[in-house]
């Protein structure tokens, strides 16, 4: 009977044993699919970020070469020039004309009305002339801050 109690002591050692080396076993084998499972992960992620990226700069750059073409800039630029300049514009109505008129002097008789002194850059009538109607005088000031104090005096 002892005999048998230590052939089932001995047998269950045996079995504890084993049991743990299975346990060891599946453990590394549950570290290497893990470690195979985060390396796939990885590379996919990069391939698709990668792709992205790929695909991301190809349309900016199709986007900025149409956006900084130079005759689009030129064109902007000279857009802004332009609505730049013509802030700077007055336009006054009902002045008679007369034959031999000089135009900087009415228009700056005008503005010393209003106690406004600033420098004319440039005088004109706008329109057509006929018998029957009165061009408005266009001229010019030399900043758009001048041209808002002028209109602001002149109500």
């Amino acid at each position: 009977l002892s005999e048998l109690e230590e052939q089932n002591e001995k047998n269950q050692k045996t079995i504890i044993q084993l049991q743990s080396e299975v346990i060891s076993k599946r453990d590394e084998e549950i570290k290497e699919m893990k470690e195979s499972l985060q390396s796939a992960v990885q590379s996919a992620v990069q391939s698709t970020v990668e792709t992205g990226m790929k695909s991301y700069a190809s349309v900016v750059t199709k986007s900025c070469k149409n956006a900084f073409a130079p005759k689009r800039i030129c064109s902007a630029l000279q857009t802004v020039a332009e609505s730049t300049e013509r802030k700077k514009h007055v336009i006054i109505y009902g002045v008679a004309e007369k034959e031999s008129e000089a135009l900087s002097t009415v228009v700056e008789d005008i503005l010393e009305e209003i106690d406004e002194k600033p420098v004319v850059r440039d005088c004109c009538r706008v329109g057509l002339k006929k018998a029957d109607s009165i061009r408005p005088i266009k001229f010019t000031l030399s900043s758009q801050d001048l041209e808002y104090q002028v209109l602001r005096k002149a109500k």
